[in-house]
């Protein structure tokens, strides 16, 4: 099984971008996106709890559409810190074992985190109503996330 996803992320890849994600994919860089994303869904789980609502009462939102606002900006604040967590286990997993399958689970949750998280954000700050519509492809990249990590932690050998 892990060989045919393996040689399916190879022919996704091509070979000039398959060299630089080699370098990028280090678990350094990971631990490092995963402390940036974690300081960043404090200092914004911060806001929500301190002065969002001031903001948003600030602008046309109230009633209704105020607190599902406030709830979903909530949301995306709860899942950025929960794959925030999981990007510092990608990166130390990379530590003991630099499989594709790791890379991959980190790039599918960095990637559902901004889609989701981000999109959320977005929305819920004034953007777009078409913002809305890339949640669901963050939240699928996610649990591709999910899947890829546990196909990364079969593959590892127990001492």
């Amino acid at each position: 099984m892990h060989q045919f996803v393996d040689a399916a992320i190879d022919r996704s890849i091509p070979c000039c971008v398959t060299i630089n994600l080699k370098r990028l994919m280090s678990p350094r860089i990971w631990l490092m996106i995963a402390g940036l994303c974690g300081a960043v869904g404090v200092a914004l789980g911060a806001w929500h709890a301190h002065g969002l609502e001031e903001f948003f009462e600030k602008s046309e939102h109230s009633g209704e559409e105020l607190t599902k606002r406030l709830a979903d900006f909530g949301t995306a604040v709860r899942y950025q810190m929960y794959h925030a967590a999981a990007l510092a286990v990608i990166g130390l997993l990379r530590l003991h074992s630099l499989s594709k399958l790791s890379a991959a689970a980190g790039i599918c949750l960095l990637l559902g985190v901004v889609l989701f998280s981000g999109g959320l954000y977005a929305w819920c700050l004034g953007g777009p109503q078409w913002l809305v519509h890339v949640v669901p492809f963050g939240g699928v990249s996610l649990i591709l996330g999910w899947l890829f990590l546990a196909a990364a932690g079969a593959r590892v050998k127990q001492a």
